[in-house]
């Protein structure tokens, strides 16, 4: 089965307070009224793959933003030597990942739980070492 995103969660992004979203195995598209917060879920997807984030996407009045999704499927097992080599135990059928960002500027990313320095989108994109 190929990769899809199950499940996304989100808290205080733009203004989001709390989201958790599941999507169905017969999930293909997000729609929706104008100002029903489709850019809000897209960008948050982006700042899993490592868009540039800063401060001013936490929502008012909150010190933190939570952004985390899974992802399932079989083909997923194809990302185990580059998680490997980041130290990074390998998946079966399930990936985490997640991303913070504090009001004092911290930034961290996490793969399959582990506090990571660079996103899932590097670590897949770099060349494997022999």
């Amino acid at each position: 089965m190929p990769a899809v995103l199950t499940l996304l969660r989100i808290k205080n992004l733009a203004l989001v307070e709390e989201l958790e979203w599941q999507m169905g195995p017969e999930f293909i598209a997000v729609t929706g009224e104008t100002g029903a917060g489709k850019s809000i879920i897209i960008g948050a997807l982006q700042l899993l793959l490592g868009e540039r984030a800063d401060k001013s996407l936490i929502r008012t009045g909150a010190d933190l933003c939570t952004v985390e999704a899974v992802f399932s499927g079989n083909d997923l097992q194809k990302l185990n030597p580059q998680l490997n080599e980041a130290g990074i135990e390998p998946c079966e059928n399930d990936l985490i990942l997640k991303r913070t960002l504090s009001s004092s500027g911290t930034n961290r990313q996490f793969i399959a739980h582990i506090l990571q320095d660079r996103t899932i989108t590097n670590l897949c994109s770099r060349p494997r070492r022999n």
